[in-house]
């Protein structure tokens, strides 16, 4: 029986231990998903427009300064940005640096739009 509990604790440790590893590197992964949206209720004058939606990058940065996430963006040539929330983390202690960067540098090239979310 003693045998049988500690099986079961070890591979409990090991299956939390796996998922714990798999949500870590699902988090700080870079993907790029395609979405088309057609509507009759949408104006003519968005046919075709192309929109970059950005959400809970938690500070996370793609490379230094984003410069990873920044080309996925370019190649992409969104005409407009969407920051939708959760792009920093505002605790004490923690830089605003990564997000206002990010910022700076899409607000160059495009119209950027942003929201916040329940960690800014």
């Amino acid at each position: 029986m003693l045998y049988y509990i500690l099986g079961i604790l070890i591979v409990g440790v090991f299956l939390y231990g796996l998922l714990t590893v798999i949500s870590i590197y699902e988090s700080k992964r870079l993907t790029v998903t395609h979405y088309k949206v057609s509507s009759g209720n949408i104006p003519k004058a968005f046919h075709g427009v192309k929109l970059a939606v950005l959400s809970d990058l938690h500070n996370h940065t793609f490379g230094t300064d984003n410069q990873r996430l920044l080309r996925a963006i370019d190649e992409e040539d969104p005409d407009y940005i969407f920051m939708t929330g959760d792009i920093l983390v505002a605790k004490p202690g923690k830089s605003l640096d990564i997000a206002v960067s990010l910022g700076n540098a899409l607000i160059k090239k495009y119209p950027v739009f942003y929201a916040e979310g329940n960690h800014e």
